[in-house]
């Protein structure tokens, strides 16, 4: 999240991405799909947060 808090979206989401496929956790993401959102790109926003809800 610390990039994603810099500005640094794209590297941001890359990071929570592996993340989350290095430990599955729903919090992780809720944290991509809020990342998505701040980049604007909400179809992905709204998968992720969709997942997050599910899980």
């Amino acid at each position: 999240m610390d990039l994603v808090a810099q500005g640094n979206l794209d590297e941001g989401i890359a990071e929570l991405e592996v993340a989350y496929d290095t430990l599955p956790h729903p919090n992780v993401l809720y944290n991509i799909g809020r990342a998505y959102a701040e980049a604007g790109r909400y179809e992905d926003a709204i998968e992720y947060f969709e997942r997050y809800i599910e899980s």
